[in-house]
C-alpha cells in the first residue's frame, strides 16, 4: 500500500494514448518531482518510478462503468488519505480540486446527429441512452451537490459553460489551458523523423497528408473532413486517421465519396509526432472541444492546422497567421476553402513555423506550474 502521498490524481487511465489520460501522466510526473503523489486509477502506461494505487472495479455494462470506478475509487481514497485530490472527470469521486476537460451537457446540447453503421441518429435520442443518462446524473453530482475549494477549465468557453450549466460560483473557477512535451513536438524532430515515417506509412512523394487524431470520429468532425476532402477534387490529398476506435462508422461514406483507398486508420499510437512527421497539416472540424489537446501538440511539431473557432485552443491560433479557424464546423464548403489554401507548399511551410512558435507558451512546464499552484497555494 501506497503510504498517504501529498496529492491523488484520480482517474480510470493514465497514459501517452489519450487526452485526459496523458494529462493525468504529465501532471503526475510533474508532482512526483516536487512532492509524494500517487495515481488512483485502473492502469498507469508509461509511469515508471511513479506511485500507483490500483483502483479494482467489478465487471458490468459499459454504461456503467462511470459508476462502477467513482465508488470503488472512493473507497481507495478513504483508505489512502491523500492529503490533496485532484479529480480529473465527474466519473472520479469529487476531489478538492476538479480539473475539468469536457462537459457533458454541452457536448449533447452541440453534438449534432450521430453516425452509426452509416446511418444518422437524431441527436435527440442520444439522451434516451443508458450511458448519457448515467453521464448526465454524475456531472449533476459532481458540480451542484459538491463544493471543491477550485476548479479548473481548460478554456474561457468551458468555465462559462459550467457556470451557465451548473450555476458554479466564479470565484472557484481557473482557466489553465492543456500543455505539450516540446521534446517530442518540434519542427526539428519532424524534419528528422519525415522521410522514414512517410516510406513506413507509404506516403508517395507526391501525396499531401491531412491527419487527424480521435478517438470520437463523429464529435471531431471525420464526416465533414471526408466532404471536403471529396470536394477538392485533388488525388494527391489522403486523409490518416490516429485514435483508438476504427471509424467504421464513415466506411460507407468514404466509399460512395471514392476516398475508401484514401482514408487510412493507423490506431492508436505512444507517439502521436512519428504521424506529424509524415503528414502535411493537421484537420479537427470539432463539433465541441472544449480545448484540443492534440492541436497544440500539431502546432508544436510545425504542422499547421484547420479547427474551428468554437474549440478551446482556437485562443493560440489567429487566423491566416499560424493556422486556419471555421466558423462553423459542420460547414463542408469553408473547410475545402481552407484545405485548398494548404496545398500550397509555401503557405504550409509558413504557417506551420508560425504555429510553432505559438505553442511555445503552451510547453507542460509552464502550464502545470499554474496547476500547482492551484492545487498548493501555499507552496
Amino acid at each position: 500500500m501506497v503510504e498517504r502521498p501529498a496529492l491523488a490524481v484520480v482517474f480510470p487511465r493514465a497514459s501517452v494514448t489519450g487526452g485526459v489520460e496523458r494529462i493525468a501522466l504529465e501532471l503526475l510526473r510533474y508532482e512526483s518531482k516536487r512532492r509524494t503523489a500517487c495515481f488512483v486509477g485502473e492502469t498507469l502506461d508509461g509511469g515508471d518510478g511513479l506511485a500507483h494505487e490500483a483502483v479494482p472495479t467489478r465487471r458490468v455494462p459499459p454504461s456503467l462503468r462511470p459508476i462502477a470506478f467513482r465508488r470503488a475509487a472512493a473507497r481507495t481514497l478513504e483508505r489512502l488519505a491523500p492529503g490533496t485530490t485532484m479529480s480529473l472527470g465527474v466519473n472520479c469521486p469529487p476531489g478538492d480540486v476538479y480539473w475539468v476537460n469536457s462537459v457533458h451537457r454541452s457536448w449533447l446540447d452541440d453534438g449534432g446527429d450521430l453516425v452509426v453503421r452509416g446511418m444518422k441518429v437524431p441527436a435527440g435520442l442520444r439522451r434516451a441512452l443508458l450511458r448519457h443518462q448515467v453521464l448526465l446524473r454524475l456531472e449533476h453530482d459532481y458540480f451542484v451537490n459538491h463544493r471543491p475549494r477550485a476548479v479548473i477549465c481548460c478554456s474561457a468557453r468551458e468555465a462559462a459553460d459550467v457556470r451557465r450549466l451548473y450555476d458554479v460560483p466564479e470565484h472557484l473557477l481557473r482557466v489553465v489551458p492543456h500543455g505539450y512535451d516540446a521534446d517530442v513536438f518540434s519542427p526539428a524532430r519532424r524534419a528528422a523523423l519525415r522521410e522514414r515515417a512517410r516510406s513506413e506509412l507509404n506516403v508517395s512523394d507526391g501525396d499531401v497528408v491531412v491527419l487527424m487524431v480521435a478517438n470520437e470520429w463523429h464529435r471531431k468532425g471525420l464526416g465533414t473532413l471526408l466532404e471536403a476532402v471529396a470536394a477538392l477534387g485533388d488525388p494527391r490529398v489522403r486523409i490518416d486517421l490516429v485514435g483508438a476506435k476504427a471509424p467504421d462508422d464513415y466506411r460507407p461514406l468514404a466509399h460512395r465519396l471514392g476516398l475508401a483507398d484514401r482514408m487510412r486508420w493507423h490506431g492508436p499510437t505512444p507517439d502521436v509526432a512519428r504521424f506529424h512527421a509524415a503528414a502535411d497539416m493537421f484537420a479537427l472540424p470539432t463539433t465541441y472541444e472544449p480545448f484540443g489537446l492534440v492541436l497544440i501538440e500539431a502546432m508544436g511539431s510545425g504542422l499547421p492546422v484547420i479547427t474551428p473557432r468554437l474549440a478551446g485552443a482556437a485562443e493560440a491560433i489567429t487566423d491566416g497567421v499560424d493556422g486556419l479557424l471555421l466558423d462553423d464546423p459542420r460547414d463542408a464548403t469553408q473547410l475545402t476553402a481552407q484545405l485548398t489554401r494548404l496545398l500550397d507548399a509555401d503557405e504550409r511551410a509558413r504557417m506551420g513555423a508560425a504555429a510553432a512558435a505559438s505553442a511555445a507558451g503552451y510547453e507542460w512546464s509552464r502550464v502545470l506550474a499554474r496547476v500547482d499552484t492551484v492545487l498548493f497555494p501555499d507552496g
